[in-house]
């Protein structure tokens, strides 16, 4: 089985979350995969610091991420996002959160998130909460 780390999982693994740690320490560092879009997410909070920190901070998210295969956001899980948006149109699910789901789908993954209650939501994806 492969998995899929949402950007919160990611979050957590920084701020060295011990029992996301003891799941990651379970499953073989190969089983686990990022999205790019959490690579967005990420940058999204580096670049409001001075660039000095900036790059600091990407150093270290770099050697956290090194254990783990990043995942493209590919055609496939374009269409996946494509439909995704289209079968939940009348719910409140955030945007980056249907691009990683629709990356886990295309790729047979399942998320890794804290956020269960928003991801539970896409029918047929599979979910995991390694925070609880």
């Amino acid at each position: 089985m492969l998995f899929l780390l949402d950007t919160n999982a990611l979050v957590e693994l920084r701020r060295k979350n011990p029992i996301l740690i003891g799941n990651l320490k379970r499953r073989a560092p190969s089983s686990i995969c990022y999205s790019v879009i959490s690579i967005g997410e990420i940058h999204k909070g580096i670049v409001q610091h001075p660039l000095e920190k900036a790059i600091a901070m990407w150093d270290h998210w770099k050697q956290l991420l090194a254990p783990f295969a990043p995942i493209d956001f590919t055609t496939e899980a374009a269409m996946t996002w494509g439909r995704l948006l289209h079968e939940t149109r009348k719910q409140q699910i955030g945007p980056r959160d249907l691009l990683i789901a629709a990356t886990a789908l295309a790729c047979g993954m399942t998320v890794v998130t804290h956020n269960t209650r928003e991801f539970n939501r896409i029918k047929g994806l599979l979910v995991e909460d390694w925070q609880a």
